[in-house]
């Protein structure tokens, strides 16, 4: 690869973030994403690995995206650095981490707008995914009467009483 290879791998990051709408999102989301991505990163694994659950292939999707484009500002930003000061080994290790984050941007696409992405055909790959496990499936096993035996069972002085009658 040369130079001018390089010049271009830049042009398509920055013109691949700036089609990307930009997302806040919480220190608790992001350090779970980070975990996450960390994760995938040793097990060297896809995120439809090792999972039989939706809801963890789309976390693992969005970890590897959001990460990922982290990382591909970042490394724009070193790489501009690289090359004002004509490092030109930072800058070749820099295109490296961009092109990785190309790759695995164009493998995992990121959806510019909510819904865009099953609209495009993007299904989860997860063979034979469980159920997920809701609450309303859980008290369809109970009694019919629970709701009477709780609120017997709850101690009259108890500060917990009047949420029971609920």
């Amino acid at each position: 690869m040369d130079k001018q290879e390089g010049f271009e791998i830049v042009k398509e990051a920055r013109a691949l973030l700036r089609s990307m709408p930009t997302r806040e999102i919480s220190e608790a989301t992001e350090k779970e994403y980070r975990k996450t991505f960390d994760f995938l990163n040793k097990q060297n694994i896809s995120p439809e690995q090792n999972t039989r659950y939706k809801n963890t292939y789309y976390k693992r999707r969005a970890a590897i995206n959001y990460m990922c484009t982290q990382y591909l500002k970042e490394a724009l930003a070193k790489q501009d650095r690289a090359q004002k000061e004509k490092d030109w080994d930072e800058w070749w290790r820099q295109i490296e981490i961009i092109q990785d984050c190309l790759h695995y941007l164009e493998k995992f696409q990121p959806q510019k707008e909510m819904g865009e992405g099953l609209k495009n055909g993007n299904v989860c790959p997860v063979s034979n995914p469980r159920p997920r496990k809701s609450k309303r499936q859980s008290l369809k096993r109970m009694p019919e009467d629970w709701r009477d035996k709780m609120f017997q069972e709850c101690p009259w002085e108890s500060k917990y009483l009047s949420m029971s009658i609920i």
